[in-house]
């Protein structure tokens, strides 16, 4: 007589449940659960890629060696926030971020299904007020809006609330990129380009003929920074960061130039 282990391993092998049959999608009798998988995988990678993100961020104020407040947050935007010194006035409205960081939560761990906190979030003012705020698309028919939201039901997610999420997403970074364009100041944005032209493991491009133009490419291509050659190895040797790249670049590339 099998053991349960051993029906379990040969339900789940032969395709019962709880995996269930191999399904084909029609579009025509699938198409409400397909949009609803779509704007689910949208939501999740938009949160994992802000994610992600933001963990660069950290890296590169780490790698810029200047010293920050110690952050006491244990939430990543605030820690970012607070090491950059972003002034009130200057935050970026978080509600959007926050709605879809608790809606990936729900998708991911509890099948879609409403948690409190979500419930909760989604009848915040300050979350409804963002989605009213002036925006360029005045004269656009459709108005962004969130589903509605009852605790332990299921969330009927569009891929229209994908796009809003990448759009908070999206906004609350490039705030925090002004910010960090400030607290690095151009010989550590130079030093950023070199670290990852340079030094990374996976190059953002193909070595050029010299260090500086290597360097100078990566400014322009990856950064849209102009910076005169001229200007590279003072603004390196300004934060004692030259004498790395160039010895990094010639074990590299020793028959290239500087």
């Amino acid at each position: 007589m099998r053991d349960s282990k051993t029906i379990f391993q040969l339900r789940f092998h032969m395709g019962e449940e709880p995996r269930g049959e191999p399904k084909t999608w029609n579009s025509s009798v699938d198409g409400h659960a397909a949009a609803l998988l779509l704007a689910e995988l949208g939501i999740v990678r938009a949160a994992s890629a802000f994610e992600d993100y933001l963990q660069g961020v950290i890296a590169e104020m780490d790698r810029a060696q200047i010293p920050t407040p110690t952050s006491t947050q244990s939430d990543l935007i605030e820690r970012v926030l607070q090491r950059l010194s972003t002034e009130p006035s200057a935050k970026p409205s978080l509600a959007r971020v926050r709605f879809f960081d608790c809606a990936r939560n729900c998708i991911v761990h509890q099948m879609g299904r409403a948690n409190n906190e979500l419930a909760t979030l989604s009848t915040a003012k300050e979350l409804h007020d963002s989605l009213a705020a002036p925006s360029a698309r005045k004269k656009a028919k459709w108005k962004p809006a969130i589903p509605s939201i009852l605790l332990g039901g299921q969330v009927e997610w569009r891929p229209r609330h994908a796009i809003l999420a990448s759009d908070a997403y999206y906004r609350v970074a490039a705030a925090i990129d002004r910010g960090l364009v400030d607290f690095l100041g151009p010989s550590r944005l130079v030093a950023m380009a070199a670290h990852w032209a340079v030094v990374d493991p996976v190059p953002s491009l193909t070595a050029r003929s010299s260090l500086i133009t290597t360097i100078r490419s990566a400014l322009n291509d990856r950064y849209s920074m102009r910076v005169e050659a001229e200007e590279i190895g003072p603004l390196l040797k300004s934060i004692d960061r030259w004498d790395h790249f160039k010895s990094v670049f010639l074990l590299k590339y020793p028959d290239r130039a500087i």
